[in-house]
């Protein structure tokens, strides 16, 4: 089902971006000595959800499936990317 594969998409970034959120934390700010690279870091993420949240049509609409597959995938490559540079 189309609605249940966009929860399923949803379900995933958020879980990506709660992963980052938790090992970019205080923890690693402390160990890396590096706070202003980790807040960096970190800005990326929330840039992420932006990426989700601003979105200017309805996600659930098959009619959008285009325009979500290009959110999709510009998430999925800054997670790559934030994945690269930790």
């Amino acid at each position: 089902d189309y609605i249940a594969g966009i929860c399923g998409d949803l379900h995933g970034m958020l879980g990506v971006i709660e992963g980052f959120n938790k090992f970019l934390g205080p923890q690693l700010k402390a160990v890396t000595g590096d706070p202003e690279g980790i807040d960096a870091m970190l800005d990326r993420v929330r840039g992420m959800t932006k990426l989700v949240v601003d979105v200017d049509f309805d996600v659930f609409d098959k009619k959008t499936f285009s325009d979500w597959a290009d959110v999709d995938s510009d998430f999925e490559s800054e997670k790559e990317a934030i994945e690269r540079s930790t």
